[in-house]
């Protein structure tokens, strides 16, 4: 994956390979030199449950609550954040554990390699959802770039388009 970003205006830091396919938060001391770096904008990958949130819980009082953006990332197709209720309790839990409050709704919903255009702009209306009890911003709906023409038809709002670049080993497997 780091070859395919050379190259690209973002510096990868990754855990150790070791730690490559791992399923449980870390923080390198590289991440962390960067997470507390004032002149730094980082962006963190912190998984979607209050596992991961509670590594950012170890910054409270090192970072001002203000210069945190904590975005809830919805995927309407992952397994057990379905529907917005669901997403709701998902949230609460986040920012207990995170100890910084959620300040954004990111609309993600996908299917690996298997998402459609039908996917994505028949879920939207979930995220949608979950901004409107929350109050919260849609930051934006991300897309495969792939996907983008038709999606900027049939979602309203910001959509983000992604050039994705891992694809994990079993996918490839399975083609």
């Amino acid at each position: 994956m780091k070859e395919k970003i050379t190259g690209e205006p973002v510096k990868l830091l990754l855990p150790h390979e070791t730690y490559g396919y791992a399923d449980f938060p870390i923080i390198s001391p590289q991440m962390e030199s960067s997470i507390i770096n004032p002149q730094s904008r980082a962006v963190i990958d912190i998984g979607g449950e209050n596992n991961g949130a509670r590594l950012t819980g170890r910054y409270r009082g090192t970072l001002k609550e203000e210069l945190v953006d904590l975005f809830y990332v919805f995927n309407a197709r992952r397994p057990g954040a379905k529907d917005p209720d669901e997403a709701l309790e998902i949230m609460d839990a986040i920012q207990k554990a995170a100890g910084f409050p959620i300040t954004g709704i990111v609309d993600n919903t996908n299917l690996m390699q298997e998402t459609t255009i039908d996917i994505v702009a028949g879920e939207a209306h979930r995220a949608e959802e979950i901004a409107r009890k929350t109050g919260l911003p849609l930051v934006f709906h991300c897309v495969r770039e792939d996907l983008y023409p038709e999606a900027s038809k049939r979602i309203k709002g910001p959509i983000l388009p992604l050039k994705l670049f891992l694809t994990p080993e079993w996918v490839l497997e399975s083609k």
